[in-house]
């Protein structure tokens, strides 16, 4: 029991350093790599990047990046940048297109309907 008197579960993901526990292999990969600085620095992981966007042309999407040998996890980059696009703009790089939500296309399909006096099919609706 901890001090508030309630049960606390075992945890396989316990840092090995600092003895903090998690509930998933993510997690205590990204306190890791956070709080201890395991994994690729900064500079790396901006480096891979640029090397990337040379040899394809321009800014790689995530998944096209996940795939490249040697190269850490998009979501690492999320983890360090906050995003993927966050992580390509600190890399001088520019953002992939962002994706839009189905909620923000159907508001996007409304306000257009409403302007050429049109009505959605009912698909959208």
């Amino acid at each position: 029991m901890d001090k508030n008197g309630e049960t606390k579960k075992e945890s396989n993901f316990v840092c090995e350093l600092c003895g903090q526990s998690y509930d998933s292999e993510k997690g205590l990969n990204i306190h890791r790599t956070k709080l201890h600085e395991q994994g690729p620095s900064r500079d790396k992981l901006l480096r891979d990047l640029r090397e990337a966007a040379e040899r394809l042309g321009r800014s790689p999407s995530c998944n096209e990046f996940g795939g490249l040998d040697g190269c850490a996890s998009p979501s690492v980059y999320r983890s360090w940048f906050g995003s993927w696009n966050d992580a390509l703009t600190e890399a001088g790089l520019e953002p992939n297109q962002q994706e839009v939500s189905k909620k923000e296309l159907i508001a996007e399909a409304e306000r257009l309907a409403k302007e050429l006096e049109r009505t959605l099919p009912c698909f959208a609706c």
